[in-house]
């Protein structure tokens, strides 16, 4: 996870009205369930990665190609910055930003809540109207409304939680060049079982990394 500490400024967090949006309070980005079972709902079938590693009809290997695919999906994910599949993940904060809040992630689809420890350390959720929600593109966002985030409890570590949804909402709304990218990187690694570490992979073909870098979040 995608972490750093940065301490809470008391009083109203103004944002910078330049559209600023580098960030200095990074904060934990995780998601809402610990461990997703194995294969489930992910980009690519378990059909496609049998016709691509050639195992027609084949079942004996499901069972690693099923491994592999989750390999290569978080290969993929940690390579671009973007959500595969719909995930729900939280975003916790230490205190609100001065700028608009970079939710790291994307395609997101949808902010699910901004909850917040007010100055008496009681939990707080904000209303929809009280913030706008910028979701397109590879660096979605939130911004307060007239620039003004509410106080915090000061100097509380993980005071403002932001929860979303990310990700694909099926397989077949996964680019096509996106798969085919996986499909590669799947059929090296069922290749080449030497060049894996610890699922993680010494090279990369130029194709695949060509695909990849397309996606690369640059925030």
């Amino acid at each position: 996870h995608r972490s750093a500490a940065v301490g809470n400024r008391p009083g109203l967090a103004q944002l910078d009205t330049g559209r600023n949006r580098t960030r200095r309070n990074v904060g934990t980005l995780q998601t809402a369930v610990a461990s997703p079972d194995l294969g489930v709902t992910t980009a690519i079938t378990i059909e496609e990665a049998r016709q691509q590693c050639r195992l027609y009809g084949e079942t004996s290997h499901d069972a690693d190609l099923l491994r592999l695919i989750d390999v290569v999906s978080a290969q993929f994910e940690q390579h671009t910055g973007i959500v595969l599949m719909d995930t729900t993940y939280v975003l916790t904060l230490d205190g609100f930003t001065d700028r608009d809040i970079d939710l790291q992630v994307y395609p997101v689809s949808a902010i699910n809540s901004i909850v917040y420890d007010n100055e008496v350390n009681a939990a707080t959720t904000m209303s929809a109207s009280d913030y706008y929600a910028s979701l397109g593109g590879m660096t979605p966002y939130v911004r307060a409304v007239n620039y003004y985030w509410p106080t915090t409890y000061a100097n509380k570590p993980g005071s403002v939680r932001i929860t979303m949804q990310a990700g694909y909402a099926s397989p077949d709304a996964v680019p096509a060049n996106i798969k085919q990218a996986l499909l590669i990187q799947l059929y090296d690694m069922w290749n080449n079982p030497g060049d894996q570490i610890t699922g993680t992979i010494v090279a990369s073909s130029g194709a695949y990394n060509a695909i990849a870098d397309k996606y690369r979040r640059r925030a």
